[in-house]
């Protein structure tokens, strides 16, 4: 079987989340038994998790921001503290822009013409650092589309735990015997 560095990435995701559940939690003492993990799943899961963690080490080196892009981000953020609105003690106003992500709110920022005047220096200053950022997440991209040669430590559906999560679950796929796991 073969997999990409984005399925190593997604199987490491998931196996991150693979827990041996607390025995003291499970209400049905009949079914305490389905929830062990089976010594060949906690094997294979070890096994992948540090084979994988290499694969995922060199995969992040690639995105990894150079000293001139970071000083580039250190001056973008001045810029965009110095415009936000401040709340009562000072400090620059946010609003969550995406799911755990949050953006500096300055007000009409488009028609302002100090602001773009900053960032455009600033971006003209680190053209060549920005150009080489873009330039990395373009050769990421393209390496997780790329066959990693991870060959990770399969076992039987029959060795899967009851009580795994969805996202443990998906990285439990990639190290089955079963054909239909894509």
């Amino acid at each position: 079987m073969k997999l990409t560095f984005k399925d190593c990435a997604q199987m490491q995701q998931g196996l991150a989340q693979v827990k041996q559940p607390n025995f003291s939690d499970i209400k049905d003492l009949d079914n305490k038994m389905d929830y062990l993990f089976h010594q060949d799943f906690t094997f294979a899961v070890a096994k992948n998790k540090r084979n994988l963690a290499n694969i995922i080490e060199d995969l992040q080196s690639i995105i990894e921001p150079t000293k001139e892009f970071k000083k580039y981000s250190e001056g973008r953020e001045k810029i965009l503290r110095k415009f936000a609105l401040k709340d009562k003690d000072g400090e620059p106003k946010t609003e969550v822009s995406y799911p755990g992500q949050e953006r500096y709110i300055i007000p009409g920022i488009d028609e302002n013409k100090m602001f773009i005047k900053d960032i455009g220096k600033l971006e003209k200053e680190f053209e060549d650092a920005i150009k080489n950022r873009d330039d990395q997440f373009l050769k990421y991209n393209k390496k997780l589309k790329e066959d990693s040669g991870f060959n990770p430590v399969m076992i039987s559906k029959n060795n899967i735990p009851t009580g795994l999560d969805m996202v443990a679950m998906d990285g439990v796929l990639f190290m089955t015997d079963f054909e239909d796991r894509k």
